[in-house]
């Protein structure tokens, strides 16, 4: 197996060459942009600390194929330990980097499929589970990764994917050796830095819709695919302002794209599932339990840390760190921030055999559900303590270059400090910013709040509940 240095990880981004477009042009440098540059710093980071030996077996994990070490980011849950070496891979990326770590959903939807195409091969007699262990395979022997590509665009959610064939991906040609997709994936968390999409459906389907039930793995920077970043305020201020003016931690900001797959070629021996409508919720609802166990849970505990950390620091700063409210705003943050913990890890430690016999591990669904429904609410909440505690200084801190203009920076300095300089006092405004821009992102990473409702409905049962209050009556 390969396992790749950061340098030799960034070489890899080269060939292919991503048409990566951002602010109506071209990125001609991906190292070197300031949107795409954090993303990959992160990621080679992230293949730096899979090195370390003080990471080895949490950040890295055994190949229930080649009994290898390899990255967790491609491995195959196998058992409760499993579970919960990924809930807390989700915390250690989250505290270390301050943003995503970009193969996330790739290793939720590998893991969905391997239990998927496992059923599909047991019932249906296909060959989708042995393609999908000579893919992974390969990744081990590339030390590659992969994004997930998974939210369509949907268009009229009032209407059916075959009503509106354009906002769902789909197959549009069938050939002796492949297909032909053509569509698009919305809100791609730094897919482009990955070396393969995972793509998936997005709903679950019915019969007539078949087109439309798809999962492969397309290589990034293929053929035919191109990738459009986001772009909003900080998109602007990060490309036009001064460099030392941006308020930014080494990893950036989380940093999306939309992929757009402009009839892309697929060989037989990268399709998972085509065609069978009937096993597209399941796959759909073991992607959503990891994901939600982790991005929910974990991982946004990782963020809260950091937003905690800095309603601490803004408090010392402005020496209102003694009021009553200031603590009991912290207090309630860790609060939050632990039961987010809590419900991830108590999705690993419920899990099971997922389906019985496979040998393949998922997570608790009422667990898993419950850390992405709380970390909607518990994560604005945090934000909300923050911009309390921070005051008014988060939307009407002036620019840093200002501080040191000859006219008017001595007077800035002298205002604006308080037990800290006014420097670090504006630069913790803007950081705290920055996580107040990140909430709605919380909000709809792996389902807005009604998926989970959705999902939770369904897995509640009651009735042990009924029974248990008829004998206390009596």
């Amino acid at each position: 197996m390969v396992k790749l240095s950061p340098e030799e990880y960034i070489e890899t981004l080269k060939e292919p060459r991503r048409l990566i477009y951002a602010d109506g042009s071209l990125i001609k440098d991906v190292v070197e942009h300031p949107l795409t540059a954090g993303v990959v710093r992160s990621m080679a980071r992230s293949y730096e600390m899979e090195q370390d030996p003080a990471f080895k077996g949490l950040l890295t994990a055994r190949s229930f194929i080649s009994g290898r070490e390899v990255s967790r980011g491609i491995a195959i849950f196998r058992s409760i330990e499993d579970l919960c070496k990924r809930v807390d891979m989700g915390l250690t990326y989250a505290r270390e980097f301050g943003t995503c770590y970009y193969s996330c959903p790739g290793c939720d939807t590998l893991n969905a499929l391997a239990a998927t195409t496992w059923e599909m091969d047991k019932e249906l007699g296909t060959d989708y589970h042995s393609r999908l262990k000579t893919f992974i395979r390969e990744l081990e022997e590339r030390d590659a990764r992969c994004s997930g590509a998974v939210t369509d665009a949907k268009g009229d959610r009032s209407l059916r994917p075959p009503e509106q064939p354009d906002m769902y991906l789909r197959v549009v040609e069938e050939r002796s050796d492949g297909i032909v997709i053509r569509g698009c994936k919305v809100s791609q968390s730094g897919a482009w830095a990955n070396h393969y999409h995972i793509v998936v459906p997005n709903v679950a389907l019915r019969e007539g819709e078949e087109k439309f039930a798809l999962a492969c793995a397309v290589p990034a920077g293929g053929e035919r695919i191109k990738y459009v970043c986001q772009y909003n305020f900080y998109s602007a201020y990060r490309m036009h302002a001064d460099r030392e003016e941006v308020p930014n931690w080494p990893y950036g900001f989380r940093e999306t794209c939309i992929i757009i797959f402009d009839d892309v070629f697929v060989p037989w021996d990268h399709v998972f599932l085509y065609g069978e409508v009937g096993y597209v919720g399941k796959l759909i609802t073991r992607f959503a339990n990891i994901h939600r166990m982790v991005c929910g849970g974990s991982c946004k505990a990782g963020f809260l840390d950091i937003l905690i950390g800095a309603m601490a620091l803004m408090a010392d700063q402005l020496g209102t760190m003694r009021a009553r409210h200031i603590r009991n705003f912290l207090a309630r943050a860790i609060v939050m921030r632990n039961v987010l913990y809590a419900c991830a890890k108590m999705a690993a430690l419920e899990g099971h055999e997922e389906p019985e016999g496979s040998g393949f591990y998922g997570p608790d669904l009422i667990y898993a559900n419950a850390a992405k429904l709380l970390a909607a609410d518990y994560f604005f909440e945090v934000v909300k303590f923050a911009c309390d505690v921070a005051g008014g200084l988060v939307v009407t801190a002036p620019s840093l270059k200002d501080l040191k203009n000859p006219d008017v920076g001595e007077h800035l300095r002298r205002y604006l400090r308080a037990r800290a300089p006014a420097e670090d006092r504006v630069k913790l405004a803007k950081l705290i910013q920055l996580w107040l821009m990140h909430a709605p992102a919380t909000w709809h990473g792996a389902g807005p709040p009604e998926y989970e409702m959705v999902f939770l409905r369904r897995a509640i049962d009651l009735e042990p509940l009924k029974e248990l209050a008829k004998r206390l009556m009596g």
